[in-house]
């Protein structure tokens, strides 16, 4: 291991501080019956804060160096294919031979459920105490994100300018009025889009509806402008950094509404996310810490209540169920209970109300006015830059069109004469052009007025959310608590 403290004996250390002059009924502690003094989110072995215990360490080291052994430090591996080739199934990429490597105890690294399970927990904590990049490793357990939200920050309004032209007649062509279209310097950028909402929202389902309940969720998301990330069980550590990515790619503030089942597992599911992300930024200062924030918005247990959700038994295996039958009575529900048709429209109402009380609601008119602002700005602009080359390029079209009228019924006699008298017209046009062009130089830089007042986003649509990361370690770990 480095020199660096490890989250474990951080947190051992933050027990300790915090202990100093309390009561010993009092004192924290990472479990034990009185909840209200525990200073952990999630069970001791999940917790990614208690990182680095005695149990955990051997396993991590071995796996780093396994990684480094099979030559991906400096490569992107799927997390199974690295199980294939450390058991000896597949052949090492880089040496192009089979070999079984060997597990801490010494014993054979075979392809097996259990060596599977402990190659998938040492990675986790080998990437948590900081040994193996998270990036490196890749390990989809679900189905890959929906990204319909904005993926780069919203461009600043521009000028898009079309210079003047002038087409003299020609005998070549059957009508030889000249053709005269005037240019126009318009604004651009001030149409309605996402990337200019306050916020990055993304909704995370627990796991795959039912084919025929995906299709609501998916749809509103796609509409909304909204990424849909489906999971299996807990999310990945590669979720959590690639949600961090997309986020700092935008610099925006993220806003995430869980939706999970309601049982012994997923009334924990939201702290899983939750926590990690909080681990991740553990380190941040405030000033570099992202907004980010996370609502558990369905299943909870006033919905089932107040819905009258049905109930299905919990299998009597889950050490949990006691517990939460005290608490919620009988049975669990699924999410999928949310999209039975007498509650359909209603569900739909919820998550898109939730997305929109995240929205600005005057954004569009917002751009509409600076759209009109613009153009009438660069309108005036383009109107006085051009006001002599307008009316010279005026006379020369009346002149030309004249000069043309003459020679409607002999064109084809009178071709080389029409040529040789629009000759004249040729250099000055070009020279009037030449001038147009030179008064336009630089119209492109001119400054536009911005969108006013953009991305405010209300100050109490994303308060007392379940996870908020300009909470204190404390302050957030209430919430938790409060579940």
């Amino acid at each position: 291991m480095n020199e660096k403290m490890t989250p474990y004996e951080a947190m051992l250390r933050l027990i300790e501080e915090h202990n100093k002059g309390v009561r010993h009924a009092e004192r924290w502690t990472a479990e034990g019956k009185n909840r209200g003094s525990r200073i952990l989110a999630l069970a001791r072995k999940n917790d990614p804060f208690y990182y680095g215990q005695d149990w955990q360490l051997g396993p991590a080291e071995w796996f780093a160096e396994l990684f480094v052994k099979l030559g991906y430090e400096n490569k992107r591996v799927h997390l199974r294919h690295l199980h294939y080739v450390a058991s000896g199934e597949e052949p090492n990429p880089d040496t192009g031979e089979k070999h079984q490597e060997l597990l801490p105890d010494g014993s054979p690294y075979e392809n097996t459920e259990a060596n599977w399970s402990f190659l998938t927990d040492a990675a986790k904590y080998a990437r948590g105490l900081g040994l193996v990049d998270p990036d490196l490793i890749v390990n989809r357990r679900g189905p890959r994100p929906m990204l319909f939200g904005p993926d780069e920050p919203a461009s600043d309004p521009v000028v898009d300018l079309k210079q003047p032209t002038l087409w003299l007649p020609s005998i070549d062509v059957g009508d030889l009025a000249p053709l005269h279209l005037g240019g126009h310097a318009r604004p651009e950028g001030y149409d309605y889009d996402t990337s200019l909402e306050p916020s990055l929202i993304e909704c995370w389902v627990e796991k795959d509806l039912d084919e025929e309940d995906d299709p609501l969720i998916e749809a509103i998301c796609r509409e909304e402008g909204v990424n849909l990330i489906k999971g299996i069980g807990f999310m990945t550590i590669a979720s959590f950094h690639q949600i961090l990515a997309r986020r700092a790619k935008l610099n925006k503030p993220l806003r995430i509404l869980y939706l999970s089942d309601f049982d012994p597992a997923g009334r924990f599911m939201p702290n899983s996310p939750a926590r990690h992300i909080e681990f991740v930024l553990r380190e941040m200062s405030e000033e570099e810490k992202p907004d980010i924030r996370l609502r558990h918005l369905a299943l909870t247990a006033e919905q089932v209540r107040d819905l009258d959700l049905p109930r299905i038994p919990i299998k009597p295996s889950d050490k949990r169920k006691e517990e939460f039958e005290r608490l919620y009575g009988a049975g669990a529900t699924e999410l999928n209970a949310l999209m039975h048709e007498r509650r359909i429209v209603e569900t739909e109402h919820m998550i898109r109300k939730a997305i929109s009380d995240l929205r600005d609601s005057d954004l569009r008119t917002k751009l509409f006015r600076a759209s009109q602002e613009a153009r009438q700005a660069l309108g005036a602009e383009y109107e006085r830059r051009m006001n002599w080359p307008q009316k010279a390029l005026q006379l020369i079209e009346e002149q030309a069109a004249e000069i043309g009228q003459k020679y409607v019924e002999e064109m084809q006699d009178l071709a080389n004469r029409l040529d040789e008298e629009l000759a004249p017209l040729e250099a000055v046009r070009e020279r009037v052009l030449q001038a147009a062009r030179r008064k336009l130089e630089g119209i492109e830089e001119a400054e536009l007025p911005e969108i006013k007042d953009l991305a405010e986003e209300d100050e109490d649509a994303a308060e007392g959310w379940l996870y908020d990361s300009r909470r204190s370690y404390f302050e957030q770990l209430d919430y938790y608590k409060g579940r």
